[in-house]
């Protein structure tokens, strides 16, 4: 169930289907594995095919071929809406990934054909786009800290970025980075995350305040495990952000907490509250706030 105090004032609510995945996984041979993950959203997602791949695993090395979800960001959280770091860089690619295993260090290299086109686009496709991922891990149960650093050839084509109004063709591909680090110490956890575009884009690619678009996003995040009235409970607050990304819908502020426990073995219930900033008057926004109201009832097994 959500309620949303929108912009404008207008008050609107919905029972939906949020997410509904069902991942089937194998084991096919020695060190090789298939999944395959099919994925519907009420109201957004048709049923479809949100991930196919084969992995391949020997040693300290990998390989992943398929449709999957490329290694740009971290996206931790516990709240219920996704953060906007994730809102800005998810990507969703046909791509091969090659890598390294090696206990508190992952390192990889990935090439996919994205659908944006340089030169200001030829109708050439082409398997040029490519990313770097590297992550470090490491502690114990008092205290341990994952940290992750990203690489992205062209941020264009993130879902996002790809969504209504896509970003087709650019003058010059725009790179993008992430920077993550989660922190656990006990039963706190601490999530960050900064997600950025190198470069400008340009004018009629994308555009804040009368120039090329550099979009950006935040995200400061604690949590925290409680045992209230003989149910544990995890509690979390976030203040998110983002800059010059007025153009793809995303707002310059977000306020929210949110609040979950297990009713039955695999049953989550949750509920958030958040508070959006749009962007002000000056930069074409409406300086307005918007509230939003999140309880959501999920199993996993």
């Amino acid at each position: 169930y959500v309620r949303n105090d929108g912009y404008e004032g207008k008050t609107s609510s919905d029972i939906a289907v949020a997410t509904a995945a069902l991942v089937f996984e194998a084991d096919v041979a020695e060190g090789v594995n298939v999944l395959v993950g099919l994925l519907y959203e009420e109201d957004d997602t048709d049923l479809e095919v949100d991930e196919a791949l084969i992995s391949y695993e020997r040693g300290v090395m990998f390989a992943n071929a398929g449709q999957f979800y490329v290694p740009f960001g971290g996206f931790a959280s516990n709240l219920v809406s996704d953060p906007l770091t994730l809102e800005l860089g998810e990507a969703r690619e046909s791509a091969v990934e090659v890598g390294v295993n090696a206990g508190p260090v992952v390192a990889s290299l990935y090439v996919f054909n994205g659908d944006v086109d340089d030169n200001g686009g030829s109708d050439r496709s082409k398997t040029e786009m490519y990313g770097v991922s590297f992550a470090l891990s490491g502690g114990d149960d008092a205290l341990s800290y994952e940290l992750g650093l990203d690489y992205i050839s062209s941020i264009a084509d993130t879902d996002t970025l790809q969504g209504e109004g896509a970003i087709v063709a650019v003058d010059d591909y725009v790179s993008g980075v992430s920077v993550d680090a989660t922190v656990v110490m006990g039963e706190v956890n601490i999530n960050l995350e900064y997600t950025t575009a190198r470069d400008e884009f340009e004018f009629i690619e994308l555009k804040f305040d009368g120039k090329g678009a550099k979009p950006a996003a935040f995200n400061v995040e604690v949590g925290c495990v409680v045992n209230v009235a003989g149910f544990e409970a995890q509690f979390a607050a976030s203040y998110q952000g983002t800059k010059e990304a007025l153009a793809i819908g995303l707002p310059e502020k977000r306020l929210a907490v949110a609040a979950s426990t297990l009713v039955a073995d695999n049953t989550n219930l949750s509920l958030e509250l958040a508070r959006d900033t749009d962007y002000g008057e000056s930069d074409a926004g409406t300086g307005e706030t918007s509230n939003r109201a999140t309880v959501q009832l999920a199993v996993e097994f």
